[in-house]
C-alpha cells in the first residue's frame, strides 16, 4: 500500500501516506477494518508477472491404514522449512471423518513462484520417496503455467464460506515451532491429536516475508512465520445456544489452548479467527498493539469507528442472548 484516500471519525477527507498524516497511515497497513476510517481509495504496488508451476494431489488413509496415513504427514513436516524458505506457498488441508475412520489429505496446491517445472520436481522429490517408500498411493500432477494469474486460476479450488454451524480459529506457527527434531515432532502430534478429535484443518506452509521492511501495523507474529494453521469446531444445526456456547468454549479451551502451548508468543490472523481468541490484541497484532490503542485514541475519540475485536474494542460490547458473538443486540459500554 503506497497511499490511502481516507474520510476520518471527524468527517474529514484526507490522504495518507509515508509524508502527510504518516500515523494514519501506518495504521491502516494492518490495524484492522473499522477502526481508523473510510477508505475511499487506495494505491498499490503493483509487481512483474512471473511463471510459475504448481502440484495438486490427495491421498487418505483408507488403503494403507492410519499410522502409514501419519507417517507421510510426519514426513512432510520435515520439509516445511527448506519448502518456505524456497520461496514456495503450500496450501493443503486434513480432514478426518468420524464415521469411516478415514483421513484425507488435500494439497490444493503447492505453488512455487518463479520455479521451473525441473527445479519444483527436485524440491518435491525427497518428500515424494518417503511417501513412495511408505506405499502411499499419489499423483503430483505437476505442471508448469508461463504466468502467475494462470497458474493462480487453474490451481486454486473455487470455494465458499456459508457454513452456520461452525466456526474457525487460527495459529501462527514460528519457525522455533520446526527447528528441532523434537518440536517438529510436538507440532505434527498436536495437528494429530486435532484431526483425531474432528476437526478440519486448513495449513499453509510459507513465509511472509517483506522485502522492503515497512514499518507498519502489520501482526508481528507474520515474519518469524512458517506455516499458518486453521481448524475448526462443528455443532448440529439445530443446537440449542447452550451447546454451541459449550462447544466453542471447549474449543478454545483445549484444541486451541493446545496450539497456544506449543507457540508461546505467536497469533492469530485477524480475517480467519475466532471471535472467542483471548487477548485478541496480542493475538492479532503482536507488539503493535500498544501503538495501535494510543492511535485509536488520538485518531477517533469518541469510537465512532467499531467492530468485534478491532483496536480498542474491549470498551464495548454487544449484549446478545446467551453471550454467543453476533451484532443482534444493543452496543453497550464496558464499565
Amino acid at each position: 500500500m503506497l497511499a490511502f484516500e481516507v474520510v476520518t471519525a471527524d468527517g474529514e477527507f484526507v490522504v495518507a501516506n509515508s509524508t502527510t498524516n504518516t500515523d494514519l497511515f501506518w495504521a491502516m497497513r494492518g490495524g484492522g477494518g473499522s477502526t481508523f476510517g473510510v477508505a475511499t481509495s487506495v494505491t498499490v504496488k503493483a509487481h512483474p508477472d512471473m511463471p510459475t508451476t504448481a502440484s495438486r494431489f490427495s491421498f487418505t488413509s483408507e488403503k494403507v491404514g492410519n499410522e502409514t496415513f501419519w507417517a507421510g504427514i510426519r514426513a512432510y513436516v520435515d520439509y516445511f522449512v527448506p519448502f518456505a524458505d524456497a520461496g514456495t506457498y503450500a496450501y493443503f488441508t486434513l480432514i478426518p471423518n468420524v464415521y469411516s475412520g478415514i483421513f484425507t489429505f488435500n494439497m490444493s496446491p503447492f505453488f512455487a513462484p518463479n520455479k521451473t517445472l525441473e527445479e519444483t520436481t527436485a524440491m518435491l522429490q525427497p518428500w515424494f520417496t518417503r511417501l513412495n517408500d511408505l506405499g502411499i498411493k499419489f499423483d503430483p500432477n505437476i505442471t508448469h503455467f508461463p504466468s502467475f494469474h494462470e497458474a493462480w486460476r487453474n490451481s486454486f479450488p473455487l470455494e465458499t464460506v456459508q457454513k452456520v454451524n461452525a466456526t474457525t480459529a487460527s495459529r501462527m506457527f514460528p519457525k522455533a515451532n520446526l527447528e528441532t527434531e523434537e518440536k517438529r515432532e510436538e507440532l505434527y502430534r498436536n495437528l494429530r491429536q486435532s484431526s483425531e478429535n474432528n476437526r478440519v484443518q486448513v495449513h499453509f506452509n510459507m513465509r511472509t516475508v517483506d522485502p522492503a521492511n515497512a514499518d507498519n501495523a502489520v501482526n508481528s507474529a507474520w515474519r518469524p512465520m512458517y506455516l499458518f494453521s486453521q481448524q475448526a469446531v462443528r455443532w448440529p444445526v439445530n443446537a440449542t445456544a447452550p451447546e454451541i456456547m459449550r462447544r466453542r468454549q471447549e474449543f478454545q479451551t483445549g484444541d486451541m489452548q493446545r496450539w497456544r502451548d506449543i507457540s508461546p508468543g505467536a497469533g492469530s490472523y485477524l480475517a480467519e479467527a475466532d471471535r472467542f481468541e483471548p487477548n485478541f490484541g496480542q493475538a492479532f497484532w503482536g507488539d503493535k498493539y500498544p501503538r495501535l490503542l494510543k492511535l485509536k485514541a488520538q485518531l477517533d475519540p469518541y469510537d465512532v469507528f467499531f467492530a468485534t475485536t478491532s483496536v480498542g474494542s474491549e470498551r464495548w460490547k454487544v449484549e446478545t442472548a446467551y453471550g454467543l458473538p453476533n451484532e443482534n443486540g444493543k452496543l453497550c459500554k464496558v464499565q
